[in-house]
């Protein structure tokens, strides 16, 4: 019944449905996955990953049970648990390459740059085919100022999906950077071909034609104009917010973190303040710096006491922080106990 429940969309009463068969056969893992996906879609990112976790007990030999509540740790910002659950699964051997693409994106995310190239080359050797390997392993070696090495794999990328704006863009950000504007050029022109309202290609393609005395300079500025206009975005702080988040959509995270900074003192008491604090500090959070991301939504909080988002994503933390120092067998079973867990809003996980 939870089962057909869920097929037609009714999620409360098929969560109902479905932790009441588990708790009739507990031993039974079948609805466990089904059941932690409707806990995710209705917010109780905790509820989901005692669920998994129970799931990853009965199967501890199945390497997606691993993988799947090595995601749902990462939603919780417990990043170590969500490493260990990833080379878990990777030592299970069931496709390898994804969970090292897991296991390296998470180690990208925390700005361990060293670890998770070992881990996305391995991804990439074993699954060429699999553009975001590529993308994630040419913004590991821009990190580390590998220019160069960064393009070749960035081609990769543009050979496996030719409309992949944000590698379009790096492309023509990385050929600019070693002095080849001519071929920068083109590629943010390949990358508006792409997504035709993609701010930081067209400002950086009518800056540089401006900069040559290129007559189509007009025409680029006039079209990043009318974006802008429809993003609300005429001021210096709107501007700031919406690179931002066109950075974060690309996991460029310090280029987000430098962009909510940038807005935020070109903000200083202004309306958006509330909202710039919980975004930079969600983002804090996404790469491992939880201390920071909870300074931040705490101010958000100060200047609105209401506000549901700040406070759900400081519940994230204060679950994450439990979660490490109790544990998580421990951190279940208490949930358990106490029966359901306050929902945690899904815009503040990755």
């Amino acid at each position: 019944m939870g089962l057909l429940l869920a097929g037609q969309g009714h999620d409360v009463e098929a969560e109902q449905e479905l932790k009441q068969a588990s708790q009739i056969a507990p031993n039974e893992a079948n609805v466990l996955p089904v059941l932690a996906n409707l806990q995710s879609k209705l917010g109780r990112s905790v509820d989901s990953t005692c669920t998994l976790k129970r799931l990853v007990e009965l199967q501890p030999l199945s390497a997606q049970a691993h993988v799947e509540l090595g995601i749902a740790l990462t939603d919780l910002y417990s990043y170590q648990a969500a490493l260990e659950e990833f080379s878990k699964a990777a030592r299970l051997g069931s496709n390898p390459a994804l969970v090292r693409l897991y296991k390296g994106r998470t180690l990208y995310d925390l700005g361990r740059i060293e670890d998770a190239r070992q881990d996305l080359q391995a991804s990439c050797a074993l699954s060429p085919k699999v553009a975001a390997c590529w993308y994630l392993l040419a913004l590991v070696e821009r990190q580390a100022n590998k220019i160069p090495l960064s393009i070749t794999h960035l081609e990769n990328v543009v050979s496996l999906e030719p409309q992949n704006p944000d590698a379009e863009f790096l492309l023509g950000q990385s050929w600019f950077e070693l002095g080849k504007t001519e071929r920068a050029i083109e590629h943010w022109k390949m990358a508006l071909q792409a997504f035709p309202d993609q701010w930081r290609s067209l400002y950086s393609l009518a800056q540089a034609l401006r900069s040559s005395g290129d007559a189509d300079a007009q025409k680029y500025q006039y079209r990043l104009q009318r974006v802008e206009q429809r993003h609300h975005a005429s001021d210096r702080v709107g501007l700031l917010s919406q690179l931002a988040q066109e950075s974060a959509v690309a996991r460029d995270w310090p280029a987000v973190i430098t962009r909510y900074q940038e807005a935020l003192r070109e903000c200083g008491h202004c309306n958006s303040a509330v909202e710039l604090h919980r975004a930079l500090g969600i983002t804090y959070c996404q790469v491992g710096r939880l201390g920071s991301g909870e300074h931040e939504l705490r101010i958000a909080l100060q200047l609105r006491s209401d506000d549901t988002r700040t406070s759900e994503a400081l519940e994230r933390i204060r679950t994450a922080s439990e979660g490490t120092r109790k544990g998580w067998l421990s951190l279940c079973s208490q949930a358990e106990a106490g029966g359901q867990v306050a929902p945690m809003a899904s815009d503040a996980s990755r």
